[in-house]
């Protein structure tokens, strides 16, 4: 296994506790693909073990840049964070953005595409200076819960979210 062949084609990556890696790709069939979403837990993947999981680890020190590939960890609080930050950030009644504030979960595979493409179009928006101090962090956080987050999973229950605001507020 060459980890340079091997991380053109994935999407994303994990490693336990244990130094076991999961490798995530985009399909059965993965091709290289410069625009390609980084991060992301998919259906597809492959577990290197042994000497290729040594190779992975040794390959991932050497490259820093690759660190961007990992998927990251999921949290209740970052769920928490998620939803709030969503709130803000919805693209109208009919958009991913908004079904994800008001149920607070990611339904399906198919929604959570439709919650990458638009949280993509927002950091869009974001890189052309729209949004104030702050606001980048708040749209990567919730970027990375949604990668991370399971699906059919509640993100944050009501009462996390009213402690959340609560806390916010200063009472």
């Amino acid at each position: 296994m060459d980890p340079d062949v091997l991380f053109l084609f994935a999407a994303g990556f994990e490693q336990s506790g244990d130094g076991q890696f999961i490798v995530y790709f985009d399909g059965p069939v993965p091709r290289p693909a410069p625009a390609r979403l980084y991060g992301i837990r998919t259906a597809y993947s492959c577990t290197p073990a042994g000497e290729e999981a040594q190779l992975v680890k040794a390959w991932l020190a050497a490259n820093p840049a690759r660190q961007r590939m990992r998927v990251p960890a999921y949290t209740r609080a970052r769920g928490v964070r998620a939803v709030l930050v969503t709130s803000g950030y919805n693209c109208g009644v009919g958009s991913a953005l908004h079904g994800f504030a008001r149920d607070r979960l990611v339904r399906e595979e198919q929604h959570r595409e439709r919650l990458q493409s638009e949280i993509e179009r927002v950091l869009g928006a974001a890189l052309g200076g729209v949004f104030g101090d702050g606001e980048w962090n708040d749209l990567q956080a919730l970027e990375d819960t949604i990668n991370a987050g399971p699906v059919g999973f509640e993100a944050a229950t009501a009462p996390e979210l009213t402690r959340a605001l609560t806390a916010a507020d200063g009472r």
